[in-house]
């Protein structure tokens, strides 16, 4: 099988880290292709995209990507643990193989394995589940940091956002039979980087020429110009109508849900705004985006348990010449994670049904956000470049 370098990514939007990370990595190994495993049309964070998933693939080949496959929903909205396994799992089983990189605060290879193979140890694992029944009240990263640092000492990687999420990625990796190599690079910084998180505040405050700044030349533009920025959650009627109107039972079935229920339903009764209900279910143990995810898994109709599976397919959003070369090796596989090439064609297959509809009701919600008919992404082809 061929060699890549596989990069986990949302890139929404794209801005001027990433690049930075893919011409580090094309220094580094100058004969791979760069293939992307990216969210489609909903983020980890719980929220709808900033713009549409072949918009953002575009971008991403354009930025120095060869290749991006999209991590479908729900799986691309999943908490950090459950997001890593599903695209690791479509890094692992797509019929390519190489090497899994990484940007990290804490670049030290060693101890993020180290700290990935305790975390993964069930002994472990079964202490932090005794400590969440003892402490409702504090988050699981919390607690799973806490008792690490009891039992380990200090791990300032689990209280940074790219180590911790990096060290998820190793976890999935430990699971994986086909799993790639990993290499963790230290995150890059510098007077043109923010996170993608701050360019998105700049631009829904006004400050799109500040905001371009950080993002490579023309990116603003061709990414925005026909929607404009995507409110992180437009459904925000459609959400208070379902916290209103759907049993209690059927509002706990909900991936995230069950624990939030009685408080979200009070809260649906009680406010006019969505984001009234976000702000009055936030607390010291629950995070805005652990909130906004839950929330999202019962707009999408996301059963409770999606997590302990993975995606059985996933679908090409972008590619360029060397990008469709290697597709051309992927679609000899016959085993493993289905490589699609149009999301109507996952729905003709029986063992991608049931994925291939949730992913297909998601994508029309998102379409219903921008006007468009809710077939609109079932016909959509990747964008070749």
């Amino acid at each position: 099988m061929e060699q890549v370098v596989f990069v986990i990514t949302e890139c929404n939007p794209f801005h001027n880290g990433h690049r930075a990370l893919f011409d580090e990595i094309r220094r580094r190994f100058p004969e791979r292709g760069i293939v992307c495993v990216q969210s489609g049309n909903f983020v980890q964070r719980g929220e709808f995209a900033s713009a549409d998933k072949y918009a953002r693939g575009e971008e991403t080949v354009r930025g120095g990507a060869d290749l991006v496959l999209e991590l479908i929903p729900p799986y691309s909205c999943l908490s950090g643990e459950a997001f890593a396994a599903a695209a690791v799992h479509v890094a692992a089983n797509v019929g390519l193989s190489g090497t899994l990189v990484f940007g990290s605060e804490v670049p030290d290879q060693n101890a993020l394995w180290e700290i990935a193979r305790r975390l993964s140890d069930p002994a472990f694992e079964e202490a932090v589940r005794r400590r969440m029944e003892a402490c409702r009240e504090t988050g699981y990263p919390a607690v799973r940091a806490s008792l690490y640092e009891e039992r380990y000492g200090p791990c300032p990687a689990l209280s940074q956002p790219n180590a911790s999420l990096g060290i998820c990625y190793l976890m999935a990796l430990l699971r994986e039979e086909n799993a790639p190599d990993a290499l963790p690079l230290p995150r890059v910084s510098g007077d043109l980087i923010a996170c993608a998180g701050e360019i998105r505040e700049m631009m829904r405050t006004g400050k799109g020429g500040v905001a371009s700044r950080f993002m490579p030349v023309d990116e603003p533009a061709r990414l925005y110009e026909r929607f404009g920025l995507m409110d992180p959650l437009p459904a925000g009627d459609q959400l208070l109508y379902l916290l209103r109107a759907l049993s209690r039972e059927e509002i706990a079935s909900r991936y995230g849900m069950a624990p939030l229920t009685d408080r979200a339903v009070s809260l649906a009764w009680e406010c006019g705004d969505v984001r009234e209900v976000i702000s009055g279910l936030k607390a010291a143990h629950l995070t805005d985006s652990r909130v906004r995810r839950s929330l999202l898994a019962l707009l999408l109709g996301t059963p409770k348990g999606i997590e302990k599976t993975l995606p059985p397919y996933t679908v090409v959003l972008a590619a360029n010449e060397k990008g469709r070369a290697l597709l051309a090796g992927i679609r000899k596989e016959k085993e493993g994670v289905r490589v699609i090439t149009k999301p109507a064609d996952a729905q003709k297959n029986p063992a991608l049904k049931d994925a291939a509809e949730r992913a297909a009701f998601a994508d029309s919600l998102y379409a219903a956000a921008q006007k468009m008919p809710g077939a609109h992404f079932l016909r959509e082809a990747p964008r070749m470049l």
